[in-house]
């Protein structure tokens, strides 16, 4: 079936191992197993671009297929120089073996990163030689042990971006940083150096309790970056080009249906089972998941729990994450989008802002 007759950007997610130097509470992984298997690693290539064959039925139309490398963290200093040799073996694979069966598709390196480091120079090394950029994540509560670290981060953020090499800056919307963003904007303006902050949407894990933040928090969020003009929020550009601008093509924020994760033991489009150690039937019930109905199962449910067919913004919504709102113990009350479409029309002001900010007759 030939989902859509434009270009497709798809997406792979590849985590190569969970060493890592900081311990993130808002983290997947338990970092238990520090063992970096290049058996594995090297074998990531193949194992894509089999699962690819398939999926391209479905999207014959791919230009460009994004891949992002995931730790752990790939860079901490106390990982040998010789593993940055692997992971030009690793670049080098997937040109060769994406080349063989699909020639006229584009190949996108991302490395995805904490930016906790002091070895710079053989990154940058590695960024040159395979031709990638770096996503760098940042979080004021829960992922740093120090002001250090933090200062780190952001001192390598800001040297990467000088370079052209930094491609994103990412933050997890949890309660706490909601809550920390809001009430102390010098995070934010500090990150302003960057075009682009990509939202992760805190899907529930073992933390959820203290972690998982309501529709009302998420609003705040939004209703704050938009007040203090933060629009290199990137979900924040889209919902403001859909309210300017409702006849042209939506920029969905979820696009899980064209990303595939690779982990150890599996290829899949179940963000739940790479990014939560809960099981699937605390967001999906008793639906039984397959790799076909994954994707569908999940916008379906996600919508009937949000109501957004009966939403008056439903057709230039750019929609949610819809696994972050699936966990049996999120509670939906009035959709942060919803709202602050609201806003956005009893408050013009804002509209007409955001038009002059970019330009836009």
């Amino acid at each position: 079936m030939v989902t859509s007759s434009q270009d497709i950007r798809f997406g792979f997610d590849c985590i190569l191992f969970e060493a890592c130097n900081l311990r993130c509470k808002f983290c997947l992984e338990a970092h238990e197993n520090t063992k970096i298997d290049l058996n594995w690693i090297h074998s990531i290539p193949q194992l894509l671009v089999d699962r690819f064959k398939e999926e391209y039925k479905k999207y014959p139309n791919t230009k460009e297929i994004a891949i992002r490398m995931w730790g752990g963290e790939l860079f901490y200093d106390a990982l040998p120089d010789t593993l940055f040799d692997e992971y030009r073996k690793l670049i080098s694979n997937f040109k060769k073996v994406f080349k063989e069966v699909f020639p006229d598709i584009t190949l996108i390196f991302l490395w995805v990163s904490n930016g906790v480091y002091k070895k710079t120079d053989r990154v940058l090394k590695l960024l040159h030689d395979t031709n990638s950029k770096l996503n760098i994540s940042y979080d004021p509560i829960d992922r740093f042990k120090t002001e250090e670290q933090k200062n780190l981060m952001l001192t390598n953020a800001k040297y990467f971006n000088s370079l052209n090499l930094l491609e994103e800056i990412s933050i997890t919307l949890t309660k706490p940083n909601i809550l920390e963003y809001c009430n102390n904007l010098t995070h934010l303006q500090n990150l302003q150096f960057t075009q682009k902050i990509d939202i992760n949407y805190y899907i529930p894990n073992i933390n959820w309790k203290t972690l998982l933040p309501s529709d009302d928090d998420l609003f705040l969020f939004f209703k704050t970056c938009l007040i203090n003009k933060f629009y290199n929020i990137l979900d924040l550009q889209k919902i403001l080009n859909s309210f300017c601008f409702p006849e042209r093509e939506k920029e969905f924020i979820c696009g899980c249906h064209k990303h595939l994760s690779a982990c150890k033991d599996c290829v899949t489009y179940n963000c739940v089972k790479t990014s939560s150690i809960l099981p699937n039937e605390d967001f999906y019930g008793n639906l039984k998941i397959s790799e076909d109905n994954v994707s569908q199962i999940k916008a379906n449910l996600g919508k009937n729990k949000r109501g957004c067919v009966y939403c008056k913004y439903f057709m230039q919504c750019p929609r949610f994450c819809w696994t972050s709102i699936l966990y049996k113990n999120y509670k939906t009350t009035n959709c942060p989008f919803k709202q602050l479409y609201e806003f956005l029309e009893n408050n013009n002001n804002f509209v007409e802002e955001y038009k002059n900010a970019k330009n836009i007759k």
